[in-house]
């Protein structure tokens, strides 16, 4: 096929897309089921179709909206819609939802204190973190601002 002739499909697709009698994401045909797919050692193995990017309906994206609002976490809406974790959070996204994301866990003037003391008595980072209730993480990053 010559270039000018992909082209000139090219061009005829683009102007139905835009027009809208073209269907952007048209079904996916059926697998031929007299046509078994086997491994190399001969074992049937199911059949792979092509991924189909899932799209939400203004209802669904309506519905995941009202859920994260109520409490529900990316995962949990990721996992009930069936999409994917990222999808639910650039869909938060374009609603322009301010997300929860993850919250910093800070220590009281009284816990920094605490940790300072038991740091220069020798005890370990995870000791601290343990006694005060917080991950090892959290008690290096306090004492290295102190």
């Amino acid at each position: 096929m010559r270039h000018v002739e992909v082209l000139e499909i090219y061009q005829a697709a683009w102007s139905l897309l835009i027009l809208g009698d073209l269907d952007p994401y048209p079904p996916l045909p059926a697998p031929n089921p007299s046509v078994p797919t086997r491994s190399a050692k001969g074992r049937q193995t199911p059949r792979i179709l092509p991924h189909r990017f899932a799209r939400l309906t203004n209802e669904q994206v309506a519905v995941l909206l009202a859920a994260y609002e109520a409490g529900d976490s990316t995962y949990q809406l990721a996992e009930r819609f069936g999409i994917h974790r990222q999808t639910v959070a650039a869909t938060l996204r374009r609603a322009s939802v301010a997300t929860r994301g993850l919250q910093r866990v800070k220590l009281t003037e009284e816990q920094r204190d605490e940790a300072q003391r038991l740091w220069d008595e020798g005890v370990s980072y995870h000791r601290i973190g343990i006694s005060l209730g917080v991950g090892e993480r959290v008690v290096s990053r306090t004492l290295r601002r102190c």
